[in-house]
């Protein structure tokens, strides 16, 4: 469910949270591709860019981690 090709399809994560039984607006998606930022926006979950991998591209609105603890400051 979370590789970039999954049988041809797009990540997705409206199943998992289903499964889950989680909100959207209680879940944050990591990632540094413009695939996980459209899987997060379809979702509506928020995006939080992986700013440690040097070829993440950040967009206007981006909250940018330079380092995965700064994830657990922000809770």
């Amino acid at each position: 469910m979370f590789a970039e090709d999954f049988g041809g399809r797009p990540k997705r994560l409206d199943a998992l949270l289903n499964d889950l039984r989680l909100d959207a607006t209680d879940v944050v998606f990591v990632g540094d591709t413009k695939h996980d930022r459209a899987c997060a926006e379809a979702a509506g979950v928020t995006f939080m860019l992986a700013g440690w991998n040097p070829r993440a591209e950040t967009k206007p609105g981006d909250v940018r981690l330079s380092h995965p603890s700064e994830l657990l400051e922000l809770l």
